[in-house]
């Protein structure tokens, strides 16, 4: 998986990877969150560079971590 300069796993790629360990799909994450289907498949695509935190605190909520742990 690409990393940013840091090392760290970029945003949509931790998100990906957070999915892929909890073998959960990105239709279970858009059925629990209520995000758009189309809307989320960007933003783990990674041609949303900015989300809302709202956004970002749902999916952290749906997977079981903080929103911290999602931009590590």
């Amino acid at each position: 998986m690409p990393t940013q300069s840091n090392g760290r796993l970029s945003l949509n790629n931790h998100i990906a990877k957070l999915l892929s360990v909890r073998k959960r799909s990105q239709g279970w994450l858009s059925r629990v969150t209520g995000l758009d289907p189309f809307h989320l498949n960007k933003l783990i695509r990674g041609r949303i560079k900015d989300p809302r935190i709202s956004t970002i605190s749902k999916i952290a909520k749906a997977l079981g971590v903080s929103v911290e742990d999602i931009w590590k």
